[in-house]
Formats: C-alpha cells, structure tokens, sequence
C-alpha cells in the first residue's frame, strides 16, 4: 500500500463514548428497579428477583458494551485494499475479493445493536464496516471505485448503503437520546 494514497477513516469521540454511556444507562437503570422491589414483601423470592434485575442489566450492559466495541474500529483504504483495524490486530481485504455489499440493521444477521455496511468477500467472509464510521459514505464510494465492479455499485445502491452511512450524526443522536430515556423511565419508575 502506498502512504501517500492512505485514507483513515475511525468513529468520533462521540462514538467511542456511547456504548458506555447505554450500557451505564442500563445498569443504572437494573439498579433502581431493583430498589424499587421490598425485599421484606409477601412475595417469596422477592430477594431472588432483586438480585435477577441486576444481573439482568448487568448482562445487557456488558453485551452492549462488547458487540459496541466496532466503534474501536479503524478503516485504512490503500490503492489495492482495505486494513480493518481492530485495536492490535488487523487484516487486509483486497478491493478484487469484494463480492457483494449489502446493509445489516440493528440486531440483524451481525446480532450486533449497531448497524453496519457489510463487504462480502469471495469466501464468503463478512466484513462489518460500522455505520458510525466518519465519513463513511465517502469510504464506501472509495471501495465500490476502487473494486472496478459495476454489481457493488448496483447493490450499494439498492440497499442505499451510501445513504445509511451518511447518517452518523442521526445515530449518534438516537444513541444518546436512547440513554437518556432508559434513565428518565427508570427515575420515573424509581420515584413513582
């Protein structure tokens, strides 16, 4: 790969920060259904159910923290292939192995609460490309130029994946906004 041609494309700041933040709204969240339960009423296993609350949010936040480690997720685009770093490790997918791009929503195929841009390679592999990837239309058109395949085009355009990444901001936003609506309910519960 050449330097001189080298794009990096990363998430935000913003990105990296929320899976922690939904996964503490979560766990806050777990905590104080949990107090809201007497542990001293009639009901037998009252205690048990307290304590299965806050494994249950303890559970949800640590999957959400694990599958929003994508957002650690750097794109390196060279003149012949991508790098798809992962923290220490990467791997290398050449523009000729791309097969097909399709768009997996959240909690499809990926199991993942983040939606992302897949590439398909000849072996059937599947690489993710994160949707809160900035710039990461321009990441996209990068791939579907540089692959020299008319097909990734058709696709990237049947399933608008150009538009879908272009939407980072309006994730990042719905992101947020979700934390702080399972804090609000929670509170309300809570204080009810």
């Amino acid at each position: 790969m050449s330097r001189t041609q080298e794009q990096v494309y990363t998430c935000g700041r913003a990105a990296h920060w929320l899976p922690r933040t939904l996964a503490g709204a979560l766990l806050l969240a777990g905590l104080l259904a949990a107090a809201r339960v007497d542990p001293e009423a009639a009901v037998s296993g009252s205690r048990r159910f307290r304590a299965l609350v806050v494994l249950a949010g303890a559970v949800l936040a640590l999957w959400v923290v694990r599958k929003g480690g994508e957002v650690r997720q750097g794109v390196v685009s060279g003149d012949d292939a991508l790098e798809v770093r992962y923290g220490a490790r990467s791997r290398r997918l050449a523009y000729a192995d791309v097969d097909a791009i399709r768009w997996d929503g959240p909690f499809g195929a990926g199991r993942s609460w983040l939606p992302a841009a897949v590439l398909v390679d000849r072996e059937g592999r599947e690489w993710r490309l994160c949707s809160l990837l900035q710039r990461g239309e321009r990441l996209l058109g990068e791939i579907v130029e540089r692959s020299r395949r008319p097909a990734l085009a058709t696709w990237a355009a049947e399933y608008r994946v150009g538009r879908r990444l272009a939407r980072t901001g309006l994730r990042l936003i719905a992101g947020y906004a979700g934390s702080a609506l399972v804090l609000t309910i929670a509170l309300a519960y809570y204080l009810h």
